[in-house]
């Protein structure tokens, strides 16, 4: 009896520890959290300035087409002939290329100034990384697989089809469907690696960073690219295009609301 009503209290003993530690682990993890949370006011004003630096970058393309940006002569043209909605862009010439170009350029440079000036100057680091993942990983790397798998795929398409006699219609489109659904993976899987990496060595800061559901929305001008290239003389490709400057938006806001982890902060300021 003697020996075994140690044992219990011993037991009891590391339960009670246990508890408190989860309990103090929560609250310091509620506490991170809390910390980590991003204001209504860097939200809305890195909203803005993003909103800035994608509309002036769509400004430059529409100049570059020969479109007025005089609004006394906008206003006085129907909204269907406004060169926001009128625009149409050459395949051939990679003009959808060079226009993700300068709005991933816009829109992210456009977030980062809404970060350094709404958010603390201890997030601007992450917000450094955020724009590696965006500019890197989710919007030029994915791109060059997407145009440069589709062009491919455009080069040798008539042996494809003629090597799938079963194919008719329709479905002749099939083959090219198929072909930019695996550039645009691959370029997903290899953007985020490449992302990581550079941050890695230029930063030396290893983040791991996931890929997250807001990184699809850049995707869409992968997509645009890819129904540009594989159906040319198709009226989807323009219309759809037409989508890009709002799916950018979330690169930049994604760059200029990324907060740094509390674990850092808490690092750098105890070292």
């Amino acid at each position: 009896m003697l020996n075994i009503t140690p044992i219990q209290n011993n037991n009891l003993r590391n339960a009670t520890q246990a508890i408190s530690l989860r309990g103090e682990n929560n609250v310091a993890k509620n506490k991170h959290q809390k910390e980590n949370e991003v204001s209504t006011k860097v939200k809305t004003g890195v909203f803005f300035t993003t909103l800035v630096g994608v509309a002036t970058a769509l400004a430059i393309t529409l100049k570059g087409k020969g479109y007025s940006l005089n609004p006394s002569k906008i206003l006085k043209t129907k909204p269907k002939n406004w060169g926001i909605f009128s625009v149409k862009y050459n395949s051939k010439e990679k003009e959808v290329e060079k226009l993700v170009g300068k709005l991933a350029i816009g829109s992210v440079g456009g977030g980062l100034i809404g970060g350094a000036i709404f958010d603390k100057k201890e997030n601007m680091k992450a917000k450094y990384r955020e724009a590696v993942i965006q500019l890197i990983g989710n919007i030029s790397v994915p791109l060059l697989c997407v145009s440069g798998g589709m062009r491919l795929f455009n080069k040798f398409e008539p042996q494809i089809l003629k090597s799938m006699p079963f194919l008719k219609g329709k479905a002749t489109g099939a083959p090219g469907v198929i072909a930019s659904g695996i550039s645009l993976v691959a370029g997903i899987f290899l953007g985020n690696k490449v992302g990581n990496l550079i941050n890695e060595k230029i930063f030396h800061v290893r983040d791991n960073r996931k890929i997250k559901l807001a990184d699809m929305s850049p995707h869409i001008d992968d997509a645009c690219l890819a129904i540009s290239l594989v159906a040319a003389e198709s009226k989807i490709g323009p219309q759809v295009s037409r989508l890009i400057p709002a799916a950018l938006m979330v690169a930049g806001v994604s760059t200029g609301t990324a907060q740094e982890r509390p674990e850092r902060l808490h690092h750098n300021t105890s070292v």
